[in-house]
């Protein structure tokens, strides 16, 4: 797989995005018409794409299953109009490829991911989770690189590796 990223993979992405809310309904579930009427009045407002499931989106509260809905209810509402980015970090690697293949099968253009954040984490096992994700699926992707979130100073200051 060609990690090199090059300018191509960005020409599509110019303009303006909104981060998702995840609305719900007033049974506390995700609602996905709702999902769908803020796509439709952000576009009608000039907006390019939307970044979903992402931290505006509440990420860390929603279930595997609650983040694909908000991916289904977000492509079916934009019918190609615009560019979708999803969110697909999770604390666990598994959860991240399950997201990311669903994303891609459903049509999201981009996703995006964070490593796992509840327990800090060395460069190499940051490395493993994310070529891990990136191995799942074809989608580009952007990384989020949390040194803080490490155990030792080397982890900011190491590159990636393939």
């Amino acid at each position: 797989m060609d990690t090199h990223l090059t300018e191509s993979c960005f020409s599509k992405m110019g303009g303006a995005y909104a981060a998702l809310f995840t609305p719900y309904d007033a049974k506390g579930r995700v609602n996905p018409e709702m999902v769908g009427r803020i796509i439709d009045y952000g576009l009608r407002n000039g907006l390019r794409g939307f970044y979903l499931t992402g931290t505006t989106g509440e990420w860390w509260l929603l279930s595997t299953d609650e983040r694909k809905l908000v991916m289904e209810a977000a492509v079916r509402a934009a019918r190609g109009r615009c560019k979708l980015i999803a969110h697909i970090g999770a604390n666990r690697t598994d959860d991240a490829v399950a997201l990311a293949r669903h994303a891609a099968k459903v049509g999201i253009d981009w996703i995006s991911s964070i490593t796992p954040q509840l327990y800090r984490t060395s460069f190499d096992a940051a490395y493993y989770h994310y070529k891990t994700v990136t191995a799942a699926t074809c989608r580009f992707s952007s990384i989020r690189w949390a040194p803080r979130s490490c155990r030792s100073v080397t982890c900011a200051s190491s590159t990636c590796r393939t």
